[in-house]
């Protein structure tokens, strides 16, 4: 009997706000992926590291986007090849986003299906095209 989980990659949603946490861990769920709420700020870096997660999608606000710049700054090798997808609120944060090592940026509003085919693309993309695509965004909201 073959395992109805396996293949399925694990995503940290993390939100302060534990509703909203709770209604982006059911759209990670429908799109195919386990989710793994975390609610604490403190806890995102570890939730990511101790999964162990494939992603991670983070409810970002210009407050809090050190638990981004914290993670990509460690020294665990999931630091850097875990893919994040950043939830702003406006230019301005998603640019925060972009800096901080974002691997796709979602501005609200947006529908349940973006924020699955954001998983999608970031989680199948080349490594060596991240960089590519952040420097494209940079440019584009520094412009």
């Amino acid at each position: 009997m073959s395992d109805p989980g396996a293949g399925r990659s694990t995503i940290v949603v993390a939100s302060a706000d534990q509703t909203v946490c709770e209604v982006l861990a059911r759209v990670v769920e429908a799109g195919g992926h386990e989710a793994v709420r975390v609610t604490d700020p403190t806890q995102v870096v570890g939730g990511v590291l101790s999964a162990p997660a494939e992603g991670l999608v983070l409810d970002l606000a210009a407050d809090n986007v050190h638990q981004l710049r914290a993670l990509r700054g460690g020294d665990h090798p999931r630091s850097t090849s875990s893919r994040a997808v950043a939830i702003v609120s406006g230019p301005a944060n998603a640019l925060l986003a972009w800096q901080a090592d974002a691997d796709a940026v979602l501005t609200r509003p947006f529908h349940a299906e973006e924020l699955q085919a954001a998983l999608a693309d970031v989680l199948a993309r080349d490594p060596q095209d991240r960089a590519k695509v952040r420097r494209t965004q940079i440019e584009a909201l520094s412009a």
